[in-house]
């Protein structure tokens, strides 16, 4: 749902620019793949770099994020994903992800 808008978003900008990022949620969307259980709360996509944030089953589930994020390195250079602890009131661990985009 969310890249979907952001997709009708990025359509509505009316510059060929706006295919960079697009292009980068999904790789991102593919790299991460259908294997972790992820929800994203909060995405912020730039030129330079993706930053998001949501819960996962638990804290393995962080490391496979960090190593999926590290296998894609023509398109993913420092990628950073970190645990924030338990979701409030859920079983789901918090994490946040930042990703600086390769040139």
């Amino acid at each position: 749902d969310k890249l979907n808008q952001l997709e009708d978003q990025l359509r509505g900008l009316g510059s060929v620019s706006s295919l960079s990022p697009l292009e980068s949620l999904r790789e991102l969307s593919e790299t991460i793949g259908p294997g972790i259980d992820i929800e994203v709360d909060t995405l912020n996509v730039g030129y330079s770099k993706i930053a998001f944030r949501g819960s996962l089953p638990d804290f393995p589930s962080v490391g496979q994020l960090s190593s999926a994020l590290e296998k894609n390195t023509a398109r993913f250079c420092k990628p950073k994903v970190d645990s924030a602890g338990r979701d409030p009131g859920s079983n789901r661990v918090k994490y946040s992800a930042e990703i600086e985009l390769c040139e």
